[in-house]
């Protein structure tokens, strides 16, 4: 793109095959996802902000795709307004992917919705992932919700922060911020745990079952809640609303505003912070938070990364160069 392109469609690009750069500018309006399909070969979506009112197709890059060889996004950048289908950047997707300085944005009265799995970044999260210097933030006034009919038999439902359920990947430079609603309305039996941290991007959810998680945090100052017919506290966490197995944590770091939620996870690599523990660079040790090398700063206007939300300067985030 050499323009911003503010569009009034139904439906995005009906195929799409190779490249595509959008200079750093905008698209807006469009009511599905970008692309329609995507072709075989290799993927690359790079240098795009998408501002979405309304979408009816998952994913704001593309929906259900298969048979491309790879997906590769850099500096894609999602922003959400309004109602959301089950993902907020990724449709569904089982192949090879990097996701690199890549954001999902869900502002104030954005609703994420779906009836399976429901993640802010993509659906679902393969060992084929590798996610990195990428984030969520859920603004207050914003939703991320499963619903399962209460005859539904499917073992897993889940909703979270990065993605509904997730499976062994590489997530490192992540975080996810949530000060609006993470909520699953599946009847007990059916699985579905919400959660506030998943996939090393900060708060994951539906299931979890290995990966490794580097340098990334989860804030949350929201709601994450299990809705169902008897009080189910357990079913909702930090790292993973319906457990985890075998997940590699290095350098974690975590802050909840309700002790009931747990981290659901091992904690020996996992430091839970309060909230002035979280603006307090000496938390954050490991990281080597503003020198050249680390991907981390501290109150840096320059960095895309950079909001300046309520309670919260000073929390590190990531320079996405």
């Amino acid at each position: 793109l050499i323009n911003d392109l503010p569009l009034d469609a139904a439906s995005g690009i009906a195929l799409f095959t190779g490249t595509f750069d959008g200079g750093g500018h905008t698209i807006s309006g469009i009511k599905s996802s970008l692309f329609t399909k995507v072709g075989a070969g290799d993927f690359v979506i790079k240098n795009i902000t998408l501002d979405f009112n309304s979408t009816n197709q998952r994913g704001a890059v593309f929906g259900d795709i298969s048979g491309t060889a790879s997906v590769t996004m850099s500096n894609v950048h999602a922003i959400h307004r309004g109602n959301v289908k089950e993902s907020g950047l990724v449709g569904e997707y089982s192949g090879p992917a990097t996701i690199e300085n890549c954001s999902v944005i869900f502002e104030s009265g954005a609703n994420c919705t779906g009836s399976e799995y429901v993640g802010g970044l993509a659906r679902r999260i393969t060992d084929k992932y590798t996610i990195k210097d990428s984030f969520v933030y859920i603004k207050d006034g914003a939703t991320l919700k499963v619903t399962a009919p209460p005859n539904d038999k499917r073992i897993i439902c889940g909703v979270g922060g990065l993605a509904g359920t997730v499976a062994k990947p590489n997530i490192s430079n992540t975080y996810v911020i949530n000060q609006g609603k993470i909520a699953s309305n599946v009847t007990v039996g059916s699985g579905g745990k919400p959660s506030t941290f998943t996939a090393g991007s900060g708060v994951y959810g539906g299931s979890w079952a290995g990966g490794n998680i580097k340098n990334s945090y989860a804030y949350q100052a929201g709601e994450v809640t299990y809705i169902d017919n008897t009080s189910a506290t357990d079913r909702v966490g930090i790292l993973a609303g319906n457990g985890q197995s075998a997940v590699s944590l290095e350098n974690f770091v975590y802050f909840t505003n309700n002790d009931s939620i747990a981290l659901n996870g091992d904690d020996t690599n996992a430091n839970k912070a309060n909230a002035g523990d979280m603006k307090n660079a000496d938390t954050f040790t490991a990281w080597n938070l503003n020198t050249v090398d680390s991907a981390w700063v501290q109150n840096d206007t320059k960095s895309p990364a950079y909001n300046k939300i309520p309670d919260l300067e000073g929390v590190p985030y990531l320079k996405m160069e």
